[in-house]
């Protein structure tokens, strides 16, 4: 999401021209979150962290939305939407938490999980 001042956690979220905009690769996955505030929000009290990934996940008007640190010195996060292949993205013990939370059924943890 945009450069943004509020930090939490040593986090903050910025926009990606990778995952919104005319500067979007045709093989990049969207980024689905409307602004700096809903992102900052969904990262610091709705997302899902793994044993297994540096990743976190959150899932926003129902669709998984993975947050990627950049990289950079500024604990900084972009977001981008799962649109395919949950399985390949989302560890079991994120979508086990998830399930616990009822944020997906039984039915999505089922189909979703790696076997």
């Amino acid at each position: 999401m945009l450069k943004n001042s509020l930090n939490f956690w040593g986090h903050s979220n910025k926009l990606s021209p990778k995952h919104k905009g005319p500067k979007m690769p045709p093989n990049a996955s969207p980024d689905s979150i409307p602004d700096i505030k809903t992102g900052n929000d969904l990262l610091k009290n709705h997302s899902y962290n793994s044993a297994t990934k540096k990743q976190r996940f959150a899932i926003y008007e129902g669709k998984m939305i993975i947050f990627q640190p950049t990289g950079g010195t500024k604990n900084e996060w972009h977001a981008y939407e799962i649109t395919e292949n949950l399985r390949k993205h989302v560890p079991n013990d994120t979508l086990k938490q998830m399930l616990k939370d009822g944020k997906i059924t039984k039915v999505q943890y089922n189909k979703n999980r790696m076997k």
